[in-house]
């Protein structure tokens, strides 16, 4: 083999490893992949003024919780607070992304307890308005990725339900906000009013497969260079 030819094969051997290089790299790095969740739940207790005669309303106590767990290249967070008096909130966020598999979750709730009391020896039509705002928002790319959201709030009166309202969705942005008025019969003594929020997401996120064009493009590089050294060889 002459120098003119040894220069030719060693510049045709430089390209090849480059398209080579550049299809390896291709099959090893994976696509964008993200999963995101943003959920959001608020409510809150008001009464009209001046209340019924012999009737009152005590804000008095409760109890908030959250949780979240994550792995891999993923974060995720949690909070509730009863803020103010006779209001809850809730609110988690997450994401998951690539490359690998990655895992986030987190939950938050918040529970605020009230008393009602009727002094009177008869039971009396009392007021009550329960404002409300929830925001779910979640999103993934692309679309093969896995995202969930919930988020509800409730309102009992002594253990008895009074408005129960959920919801849940994947992949979507879900807003609701308004005011709910409930007149109902308070009847002699002491009630217990409990207000409920709660949020929760979740988020995954896997590596995707390699991508039918990189392995054309690295299966026809493979068979250039096969082609190329037989074509030396019997030269």
């Amino acid at each position: 083999m002459n120098r003119h030819m040894l220069a030719r094969f060693l510049r045709l051997a430089v390209m090849s490893s480059g398209v080579l290089l550049s299809c390896l790299i291709a099959l090893q790095t994976p696509a964008l992949a993200i999963a995101i969740y943003d959920d959001f739940v608020q409510a809150s207790l008001s009464t009209p003024e001046p209340l019924p005669p012999g009737t009152s309303i005590f804000f008095s106590s409760g109890n908030t919780s959250s949780s979240q767990f994550f792995s891999g290249n993923a974060l995720a967070t949690g909070a509730a607070s009863l803020s103010p008096p006779g209001g809850a909130t809730a609110l988690v966020t997450g994401f998951a992304s690539g490359p690998g598999f990655s895992f986030a979750d987190s939950s938050a709730s918040g529970t605020s307890r009230e008393t009602l009391v009727n002094l009177n020896a008869t039971t009396v039509t009392f007021p009550l308005t329960l404002s409300h705002t929830r925001n779910l928002s979640s999103t993934t790319i692309p679309s093969s990725e896995f995202v969930f959201s919930e988020a509800s709030f409730s309102l009992s009166l002594d253990n008895n339900t009074l408005l129960s309202n959920f919801s849940s969705c994947s992949n979507c942005n879900s807003f609701d906000s308004g005011s709910d008025t409930f007149l109902f019969g308070l009847t002699p003594g002491s009630h217990t009013l409990q207000l409920s929020v709660s949020a929760f997401g979740e988020a995954e996120s896997f590596s995707p497969t390699p991508e039918p064009a990189s392995l054309l493009l690295l299966g026809t590089t493979m068979a250039g260079l096969g082609f190329a050294w037989r074509r030396r060889k019997q030269g």
